[in-house]
């Protein structure tokens, strides 16, 4: 008995209009190695001062108000794209977000924190500029103890970055920490910098469908909570001000290890597609730092997983294929 020829017109669409990513899961793992960076035991931006660009792929920026950029493609390495391999997504961060006056150079009806620049009277700072820490490779399989972190700028009174040998210099943990910190501009805490956050957004071309999303989060504690906030295509927004262990979204891997699925969240349509979401790490709930919990927490983004939306060429090509099929066997 012969096959009907329609039977391989649709695997032949897909083939021809989608490339390797179509429809499939795209997992990316945020330590050197895997991201193509560095050996297994390589660690970037754990030291006292930044260490240099690997250009087009893990990038902090030389002017004022510039903080670190991982680009990442749809293979998972890290890089800006090619047109076998695509760029999928960027990951940012910013630091000290509890800061939201006293900036210098600000008037009182500007306490706005204008740090990227802009038309305020505040010029662009590196106070909130965060720098992005890159684990090495861990022995489990699970992310434990692996990922991105954010580190901090070492500022002046002004908010500009210190160097020293001409190059930038760092402070705080190599963790994403959650904390209270100064409402007004402080040039010197007395503490490391708390509250930070991680940015990713994806390519307009690597957009991905948002029921499909997973990320993993390494070093999670009980105590741990973050704030995650997501854009999706077409401008609206979901916010969730707090998530932790106890989420129905969130599932232990063990090993301190969360997973974060968005499909457990509320108000996601399994049609919405995201642009780009946003972690915050928070403060520990109040019970668990009573019951002797960390103060400030401290996570990091281990891994992401989830389905690139098809281009919409290749959508109204499967319509035709379709259409071929039912054209075949009504013959």
């Amino acid at each position: 008995m012969e096959f009907p020829r329609s039977l391989f017109a649709l695997p032949f669409v897909l083939a021809c209009t989608s490339g390797a990513s179509f429809g499939a899961v795209n997992t990316v793992k945020f330590t050197a190695s895997a991201l193509g960076l560095g050996s297994g035991s390589t660690e970037i931006n754990e030291g006292s001062t930044i260490e240099s660009d690997i250009a087009g792929k893990l990038v902090t920026g030389s002017a004022t108000g510039s903080g670190t950029t991982l680009f990442v493609q749809r293979s998972g390495l890290a890089g800006s794209g090619t047109n076998s391999d695509p760029l999928m997504l960027k990951v940012t961060c910013r630091t000290r977000l509890d800061t939201v006056s006293g900036f210098p150079g600000s008037g009182d009806d500007d306490d706005d924190d204008d740090l990227t620049g802009g038309s305020g009277s505040n010029s662009a700072r590196d106070y909130q500029a965060g720098v992005l820490y890159v684990s090495k490779s861990g022995t489990s399989n699970m992310g434990k103890d692996e990922g991105l972190g954010v580190r901090a700028f070492n500022t002046d009174s002004n908010g500009i970055r210190k160097t020293s040998d001409g190059k930038a210099r760092l402070m705080g943990s190599v963790q994403m920490n959650g904390g209270t910190g100064p409402t007004e501009f402080d040039p010197s805490p007395t503490d490391e910098p708390v509250d930070e956050e991680i940015m990713v957004e994806f390519s307009p071309t690597s957009q991905m469908i948002g029921d499909s999303i997973s990320i993993l989060l390494s070093k999670f504690g009980s105590d741990d909570r973050i704030e995650l906030t997501i854009n999706l295509v077409g401008g609206s927004v979901l916010h969730f001000a707090s998530l932790g262990d106890s989420s129905s979204a969130m599932s232990s891997l063990g090993n301190s290890v969360e997973k974060l699925s968005f499909s457990g969240l509320s108000g996601l349509a399994s049609t919405a597609v995201v642009s780009s979401f946003t972690i915050r790490a928070l403060e520990p709930d109040s019970s668990d730092l009573a019951a002797g919990g960390s103060s400030t927490g401290g996570m990091l983004l281990a891994g992401l997983q989830g389905t690139i939306v098809p281009a919409p060429g290749a959508a109204s090509l499967l319509a035709i294929a379709g259409m071929v099929g039912v054209r075949r066997r009504r013959r």
